[in-house]
């Protein structure tokens, strides 16, 4: 990680993984604009092995977190482990990016001194599937991480993007950790000049639905069960 905020800033830092197509100047423009105007988020292009880490690491909390009483969960997780993890050639891992219509924003939680937020030591214990040491010291925690779609229409101007996966690690929930990833990805379909951010939650889960709310989504449908939220421009 490149940015280092001081101690009036936020712990929490956004890592942009942007696509690695030769069409993707644009957004190549708004990482680079991001790098500069604001000190909470650092946009890339492609990923990096460390970073790909962080991904997998988050993955494997998130598939544990909503199978936990799936008794096959965890084999199927570690088919898919073993699959993305199968070769050391970087350009593998870029694979899984390589797409001009899908993000992925990574929040990191910025360590200070020797303990973390939570008084323990300043060490994580990383996925062994892709790390050969158990723990690792790290400045930068991953906490949790959003995925962003955009699903182009004839009319670019009047398309949205589509949270597709919001996902905050257990230590790290009421921490503002989802509203931050929510409002950079809000700022970044607005400089995409999309209409608005779109997403679907469950009736059931009030929580989510109580997130949303408080970062300017309205329901705007009920889809199978579902509600189906969104946040246009003018409430970014």
């Amino acid at each position: 990680m490149h940015n280092h905020l001081d101690k009036t800033c936020s712990p929490f830092i956004v890592k942009i993984l942007s696509p690695l197509s030769h069409n993707s100047d644009k957004v190549q423009q708004q990482a680079n604009s991001n790098n500069n105007n604001n000190q909470t988020s650092t946009g890339i292009l492609g990923i990096d092995q460390e970073t790909y880490s962080d991904l997998i690491l988050l993955l494997d909390e998130q598939f544990q977190y909503e199978h936990k009483f799936n008794e096959h969960a965890r084999e199927h997780l570690e088919t898919f482990l073993k699959v993305v993890s199968n070769s050391n050639n970087e350009s593998t891992h870029h694979q899984l990016l390589k797409n001009d219509s899908f993000w992925i924003f990574i929040a990191y939680h910025q360590q200070e001194g020797d303990n973390d937020h939570h008084g323990e030591h300043n060490e994580e214990k990383l996925a062994p599937e892709t790390h050969n040491l158990d723990t690792q010291k790290r400045k930068f925690i991953p906490a949790g991480f959003l995925t962003l779609v955009w699903l182009p229409k004839l009319n670019s101007k009047i398309g949205y993007t589509y949270v597709d996966e919001l996902f905050v690690r257990e230590k790290f929930r009421r921490m503002h950790v989802g509203s931050l990833l929510l409002k950079e990805a809000k700022e970044w379909t607005q400089s995409l000049h999309l209409a608005g951010v779109r997403l679907l939650v469950r009736t059931e889960n009030e929580a989510a639905q109580k997130l949303y709310e408080r970062n300017g989504f309205d329901l705007s449908e009920t889809l199978f069960g579902q509600w189906c939220r969104h946040s246009t421009s003018s409430n970014q």
